[in-house]
């Protein structure tokens, strides 16, 4: 039961994540502790009941599934929340529930691709990014996903397909970058270096790139071949453009080279003519600008975004899937002013839109604001209560120190929850909070040791 009054309420996504920060994983449980009349007495004074958790047969992802609603908005809600959890399962369950009601929404459509991108489902993705362009052929965003995937399939022939498209669409850093991609992973290194020259004052300031060059440099190192050796002098020429990041450790193991780079070893402030060369060829339509804006926010390149938001804004404020994009971007990098700034632009463009009505709720709890946070979650339960809503109520839970009421959100779902790292997280991590009240040893203890036994019970195993 839901006590009254503190009613329970994903990614956008998949990528900094708040659990993480403030409820990390852990495995300090320990033996539960047995219930007595005294705790159970305590626990009816504060109107709390604990009620067993469900026995059903019925799949725990089925369950999930019966919960959505088919509006495409609750869909896409349920995609980019279970993308983060990294449940290609669960994803692909709601594409099988909903697939009929949806397939003709190319925004629906192009997060499934982009779900499992990220989940690195790659020939799944491509079907999905491929239903997509057939509602909208001209998307660049969308093109440079499959271009990409099609190349990583070593499907060469159809990724050239899809660059050319790209290429006579725009020339922007992002197309050459993407050119140069292709031909590295096809061992075309001479048409690749020219693709790299063309961008070189860029290498400095965009991420991509600078992973390109040394990519390229340590593939050409041990080559016997002459005209190899000399494409190399020719990337050395500019390898000092990017001497400032030159420790910084890189790695392979996305499946795009989107996360090459430790933590915090690239963030250069991009030189003027950089930003204006970057945007030279932009073409202001809307494919353009989330082709540029989803590349940028992707190199983690806050001073390209900002430029290229004050230079189109009239554009960009009337695009809502741009404007909901830099929201999640701006969360992510922890600029939490500019944040709630795209997402009151979102807001006031559909009121209604559960991401970012979750983003906000999750933004507010992460500043602090909790009560701030209890106001809009009260508001958007009337909405949505299904597993992402609980999940988001248990955390608020958590930081506002009320552990008793996360059992009560908890265990009508408790067959689920080990679906969900983030909500094991915040579970563990409320574990630990009730082992430091227990050993204060007040008279509250005993209390607090009932507690711990009812949340403890909802970790599986």
């Amino acid at each position: 039961m839901i006590p009254s009054g503190y009613l329970p309420p994903a990614a956008p996504m998949e990528y900094i994540d708040l659990t993480e920060d403030s409820c990390p994983l852990g495995s300090k449980r320990k033996d539960i502790v047995p219930e007595d009349q005294d705790s159970t007495k305590r626990v009816k004074e504060v109107s709390f009941t604990f009620e067993p958790a469900s026995t059903s047969s019925i799949d725990p992802v089925q369950k999930i599934i019966s919960q959505i609603s088919d509006s495409p908005i609750a869909i896409r809600y349920h995609i980019s929340f279970w993308t983060r959890e990294k449940r290609a399962d669960v994803v692909m369950a709601i594409w099988d529930a909903f697939g009929e009601r949806i397939q003709g929404d190319f925004e629906v459509l192009r997060e499934l691709g982009e779900s499992f991108y990220w989940l690195e489902h790659r020939n799944t993705a491509i079907q999905f990014f491929s239903k997509a362009l057939e509602l909208r052929p001209v998307s660049l965003q969308v093109l440079y996903f499959r271009t990409k995937l099609f190349a990583l399939e070593g499907r060469f022939g159809e990724a050239e397909a899809d660059l050319n498209a790209i290429l006579g669409a725009e020339l922007s850093t992002a197309s050459v970058y993407l050119a140069a991609y292709v031909h590295c992973l096809k061992k075309d290194y001479k048409t690749a270096v020219q693709y790299l020259l063309s961008a070189a004052e860029e290498i400095e300031s965009e991420s991509h790139l600078f992973f390109l060059l040394y990519r390229m440099i340590g593939e050409l190192d041990n080559s016997p071949i002459p005209e190899d050796q000399k494409l190399r002098a020719m990337l050395e020429k500019i390898r000092p453009l990017s001497q400032n990041n030159s420790s910084a450790a890189c790695s392979s193991s996305s499946p795009d080279g989107s996360k090459f780079l430790d933590e915090d070893t690239f963030f250069s402030t991009p030189r003027p003519n950089v930003i204006k060369k970057a945007s030279s060829h932009m073409d202001p339509s809307s494919e353009s600008l989330r082709l540029a804006l989803q590349f940028w926010t992707r190199a983690q390149n806050s001073d390209m975004v900002d430029s290229f938001y004050r230079k189109y804004q009239e554009n960009i404020d009337r695009d809502f899937e741009i404007l909901y994009l830099l929201a999640v971007y701006y969360y992510e990098e922890g600029k939490s002013f500019d944040a709630h700034s795209f997402i009151d632009k979102v807001s006031a463009l559909q009121p209604d839109f559960l991401p970012i009505l979750y983003l906000k709720i999750k933004l507010l709890i992460r500043d602090g604001n909790l009560d701030h946070a209890r106001r809009e979650l009260n508001r958007f339960v009337s909405i949505d209560l299904t597993f992402p809503a609980l999940y988001l109520s248990a955390l608020l839970s958590f930081e506002e120190g009320k552990y008793e009421r996360i059992p009560t959100y908890l265990t009508p779902i408790a067959d689920q929850i080990h679906l969900s790292p983030r909500m094991i997280g915040t579970l563990e991590a409320a574990i630990e909070k009730m082992d430091d009240k227990m050993v204060e040893e007040t008279e509250e203890s005993t209390y607090w040791t009932f507690i711990r036994a009812q949340i403890f019970r909802l970790i599986p195993e």
